[in-house]
């Protein structure tokens, strides 16, 4: 067989047989909203004031393989809101240990790419409960940050705003359906690791700076409108 034989072949399966395959697999719009609770990466939740969160999103989901009615990947997109504030002490001129405020606030347009399984689930799927993780990448808007405390390093709008984060999250979570309407409540930990942020000119002698990331941790409703199941 030639090479434009079988890549005939193959643009014809890509256009008439995947889309049938993905058509005939279960497939529902999810709606989220999540109230939680941001923290500073490194510093315990508990230590955090000034720190309720949200986020909302539409997502498109799938079954997928062998495990469509209990294995499904999304995509989609969310706006969340992070803040979170800690009391931080610094020595003034003077020698004397003063409080000041550490707190950061981060808006962000992201686009989440998960999976989700469930670990147990009824008959005809009425109820399921599960556990799911994702990848995310956000772009940060809104970005602001706070740090008056005596001998802080001021914060730097040019150098501590990052332009994109990429990060991860984990999910348990337990559903009920009745088709074509589906509610899942999930408990959810969000945690970004790569900021990436304009860097310090090479001529800067100051004090490093160094972003500090929200993470993120509370409950989450989806609402899903199964499209095919």
């Amino acid at each position: 067989m030639s090479f434009f034989s079988r890549l005939i072949i193959s643009a014809a399966f890509g256009v008439f047989v995947i889309p049938q395959v993905l058509l005939a697999q279960p497939s529902f719009l999810r709606a989220d909203l999540a109230l939680t609770k941001s923290r500073m990466i490194g510093v315990d939740k508990k230590e955090m004031t000034d720190n309720s969160s949200w986020a909302a999103g539409i997502l498109y989901s799938q079954g997928s393989g062998i495990w469509e009615n209990h294995g499904r990947w999304y995509i989609g997109g969310r706006i969340r809101h992070l803040q979170a504030s800690q009391t931080v002490y610094g020595y003034d001129s003077l020698g004397q240990l003063l409080p000041g405020v550490e707190s950061y606030r981060y808006n962000y347009a992201e686009v989440p790419l998960g999976v989700e399984f469930d670990a147990l689930a009824g008959s005809n799927n009425y109820f399921n409960i599960g556990i799911s993780t994702e990848v995310f990448g956000a772009i940060p808007f809104g970005v602001k940050g706070v740090r008056d405390y005596p001998d802080a390093n001021p914060w730097s709008k040019d150098y501590e705003s990052p332009f994109f984060i990429l990060g991860f999250g984990l999910s348990g979570y337990a559903g009920i359906n009745i088709k074509p309407i589906g509610i899942k409540v999930h408990y959810i930990g969000q945690f970004p690791f790569i900021p990436i942020a304009k860097p310090a000119p090479d001529t800067y002698t100051g004090p490093e700076y160094k972003i500090k990331m929200l993470a993120t941790s509370g409950f989450m409703v989806s609402v899903m409108y199964f499209l095919s199941e």
